[in-house]
């Protein structure tokens, strides 16, 4: 529970920043954006979106109902997912209302997202949803833990990097979504053992 806490408050800090345009965070932004413009091509994009989809409500949906299925339906493991995955979209869609951050100027190659952009939730998704997948592997799994322990690691990474890329996310809001992904996920942990 003290790694939920320490994520909460560190979500918190950072949410404030970003509602207050805070100088720490713009720089933040202006810094990491500039790391992804020469990836910003059509080809780029391409590969971005196979990536982003990993964090999508439809990805995450397949990628819940194969966990749900290979766990034969097991109910702890679907309270679980609800809790720390579930928990992250709707306290996501809650901060973005409150917040209200416009995205960053869009692509001129893809169309514009109609939310708003703090905290993101595909990279919170990726980041429970995932993790959870690690945990489980390190703790229950038969195959060398520490192998699929660093394929979720980078399909969480990259999911967050793809939002930047695409053009559709601010730095900031993949760390929001990164911590408060990590507070959920942490809470559940807590919850469930």
């Amino acid at each position: 529970m003290l790694i939920a806490f320490i994520a909460a408050v560190a979500f918190i800090a950072l949410s404030h920043g970003v509602f207050n345009d805070a100088g720490f965070v713009m720089r933040m932004d202006t810094v990491v954006d500039r790391w992804f413009v020469p990836l910003r091509t059509r080809a780029w994009s391409r590969f971005f979106s196979v990536v982003t989809f990993f964090g999508s409500v439809y990805g995450v949906g397949l990628v819940s109902l194969a966990i749900a299925i290979l766990t034969h339906w097991n109910l702890g493991v679907i309270e679980f997912g609800i809790t720390a995955v579930g928990g992250s979209a709707v306290v996501a869609q809650l901060v973005k209302v409150f917040t209200a951050r416009m995205r960053p100027d869009h692509l001129p190659w893809r169309s514009r997202e109609l939310e708003y952009s703090y905290p993101s939730g595909h990279s919170a998704a990726a980041l429970t949803l995932y993790g959870m997948l690690a945990l489980f592997v390190i703790l229950f799994g038969t195959v060398p833990a520490a192998i699929f322990g660093a394929i979720y690691l980078l399909l969480i990474l990259a999911v967050g990097a793809s939002r930047i890329a695409l053009s559709v996310h601010y730095a900031s809001d993949v760390l929001g979504g990164y911590l408060l992904g990590i507070a959920l996920l942490a809470l559940a942990v807590g919850i469930f053992g």
